[in-house]
């Protein structure tokens, strides 16, 4: 069931995947982001200045900790996602694409928009980092989680951080896309491969927090299955 799930949603990704690269097709290196920035309001100043903040370097810690109170397994893969996100975020950032420069670079800054605080960078642009994190960590929720309604939820949220780091003149949308794939695909492999490597048996286990007390715990549930 677990194997069924997955490569449903992956199916489902390569298809929006062709959907998404029209742009490529038809419009123009940076003319979204200028459409972007031309619809700027305050609102929305403060909205994406901190919904980006999700695909910040925090965010997989935070969320291999709260995976330890849901299960062990679910941590270690997450840590696992995190390590190879490093890894090939780097491997592009810092060496492929060093010098790939950012939208402050390359259109005219009398037609974008600052936000005050908001330091914006000039080179290093592909991929999206922020992207790369969201959909990675926005992914495996979906892969893993039972309810439908939260899955939906992170993915939407990863959308919204992809948007953000357009309308903070951060990334074009070459950069987001891919960045949005490539976290797809990282957390899709660290999912396979935690379902074929044979983890100890605390791995089933989680951290549990007495409701009526003050005491924490780890906690063995019961035995579950693999798609749980």
């Amino acid at each position: 069931m677990m194997q069924g799930r997955s490569r449903a949603l992956l199916i489902i990704v390569i298809l929006i995947l062709f959907i998404t690269s029209t742009p490529f097709l038809f419009i123009q290196k940076g003319d979204i982001v200028l459409w972007i920035t031309h619809h700027y309001t305050p609102f929305q100043d403060w909205l994406f200045s901190r919904v980006t903040l999700v695909g910040d370097g925090l965010a997989v810690p935070i969320m291999i900790i709260i995976l330890c109170f849901v299960k062990f397994k679910h941590a270690i893969t997450m840590s696992l996602i995190g390590i190879a996100h490093a890894l090939i975020i780097n491997i592009f950032k810092r060496g492929l694409f060093h010098h790939a420069p950012r939208p402050k670079n390359v259109l005219p800054n009398e037609l974008l928009h600052f936000i005050p605080g908001v330091d914006v960078h000039g080179i290093m642009s592909f991929p999206s980092g922020h992207t790369t994190t969201a959909f990675a960590i926005a992914f495996f929720v979906f892969l893993i989680t039972d309810k439908k309604v939260i899955g939906y939820i992170s993915l939407f949220a990863a959308l919204m951080v992809a948007y953000s780091r357009m309308y903070l003149l951060q990334h074009f949308y070459m950069d987001v896309f891919f960045g949005a794939y490539l976290g797809s695909l990282i957390a899709y492999g660290s999912y396979i491969l935690q379902d074929r490597i044979k983890l100890p048996g605390w791995a089933e286990y989680r951290i549990f927090i007495r409701i009526a007390g003050s005491k924490s715990q780890t906690e063995a549930d019961e035995p579950q299955t693999a798609n749980s």
